[in-house]
């Protein structure tokens, strides 16, 4: 499958001043935004798979996702990643309390954006989470290749987006 695009991410913030001793006005805005192009291919800044789905964890369970055992498919095909250039995670939920931990997995971590094992990062309801890295991060089937996204919250199932751009070899 041939693939080619762009991801991207961007905050902007515009911070108002409203009282005298601090001028009143507008400053700003803040920007914060980055694009990340990539043609298709399996060299650095190159990335010729991608997977992408809408999942749903259960309520204090976990979602385990294999990046090379041949679980994956997109377009019909197998997806099996030999490295990770990008992984976009989204928490649906609108619900306070709905927290996603994301990271690897206890059983053949892919470490790939975490220091270790152990690292997590939360998403709360309608939070993004976005790592990159134009050079990847190397996945190793069956020993290095499973990441986990856990429901924290309890009290329902929560409804996810998951994106991973990476390459075969």
């Amino acid at each position: 499958m041939v693939i080619n695009g762009a991801m991207g991410i961007g905050f902007r913030a515009i911070q108002t001043l409203g009282t005298p001793e601090n001028r009143t006005g507008t400053v700003g805005p803040h920007l914060f935004e980055k694009t990340y192009t990539f043609t298709n291919g399996t060299a650095a800044g190159e990335a010729d798979l991608c997977w992408s789905d809408r999942r749903t964890v259960a309520a204090s369970a976990t979602d385990t996702i294999d990046l090379s055992g041949g679980g994956l498919k997109s377009l019909g095909s197998s997806v099996n990643f030999a490295k990770v250039t990008g992984v976009i995670i989204r928490n649906r939920s609108t619900t306070a309390g709905d927290i996603l931990h994301v990271g690897p997995a206890l059983s053949n971590p892919f470490l790939g954006p975490w220091v270790d094992a152990s690292d997590m990062n939360v998403i709360g309801p309608e939070g993004v989470a976005v790592f990159q890295n134009d050079t990847g991060w190397t996945v190793t089937g069956g020993s290095a290749d499973t990441i986990q996204i856990v429901e924290t919250g309890g009290a329902g199932s929560v409804k996810y987006d998951i994106f991973i751009l990476g390459r075969s070899a």
